[in-house]
């Protein structure tokens, strides 16, 4: 939303604006919030903006009668960033209260799973694979234990420039959604990862895609270093 900047004569059109900014976060958050379900809701801004918009939700939660909201007061958590930017969200997430407040969050298991998978390349690579071929392959044997998957890879594709690549790329996505539902289907963790945060920016350099395995599967090596060498020439070593 754009904000009058404060004028000369006084700040009145800048207060107003002000305040129809926060009230339209506040009635999207009544929206599209699950209160209950929620543990924390992250405040964030340059200044005082994020501690004002906290006292306006709670000063309209009061005035309303909302109970949902003010047994919610607790959840919300007021830090500053840099900018207003959406880069700055990775600043945020970075700080040490709310890596505290986020322990047992989505955004925490994220950033666990993509360690555990660094960490199971360097001790058991059989169980860890990364790249659509090689999951999928890994998805078909029921061998997945965790599947870390970037958002990306569910994307609409609307924005395709003709009709024949909106046809591949929903052809695509849906294929993705079919592996998820798979490796639910056999037990296993679904961690969908958003390409905005600094786990998701990881998994996007290994493809969008990896997994963590339930038992090892060296033959998925081994079935590619045939197939590579049946490409091969004849006649070159």
């Amino acid at each position: 939303m754009s904000i009058p900047r404060k004028d000369k004569g006084g700040g009145s059109n800048h207060d107003k604006g002000l305040v129809r900014f926060y009230e339209t976060i506040y009635q999207s958050m009544l929206r599209h919030f699950d209160l209950d379900n929620l543990k924390v809701i992250l405040l964030a801004s340059p200044g005082f903006y994020a501690a004002s918009l906290r006292e306006h939700i709670l000063a309209q939660a009061t005035v309303q009668g909302l109970q949902n909201v003010l047994k919610a007061r607790s959840k919300f958590l007021v830090v500053h960033c840099s900018t207003g930017h959406l880069h700055s969200l990775n600043e945020v997430l970075k700080g040490d209260e709310v890596k505290a407040k986020l322990a047992d969050t989505k955004f925490a298991r994220e950033s666990r799973a993509v360690d555990e998978f660094y960490k199971m390349i360097g001790f058991d690579e059989e169980r860890a694979y990364y790249g659509p071929k090689h999951v999928l392959r890994a998805v078909q044997a029921g061998a997945v234990g965790t599947l870390l998957i970037s958002d990306a890879l569910f994307r609409s594709a609307s924005s395709a420039w003709c009709a024949n690549c909106r046809s591949q790329n929903i052809g695509e996505r849906r294929k993705w959604v079919d592996v998820v539902e798979e490796v639910k289907k056999g037990g296993g963790e679904v961690l969908i990862f958003s390409s905005i945060h600094e786990s998701g920016k990881q998994l996007d350099q290994l493809t969008g895609v990896a997994a963590i395995l339930k038992f090892p599967l060296p033959e998925i090596e081994s079935e590619e270093e045939e197939e590579e060498g049946e490409q091969e020439p004849e006649g070159n070593a």
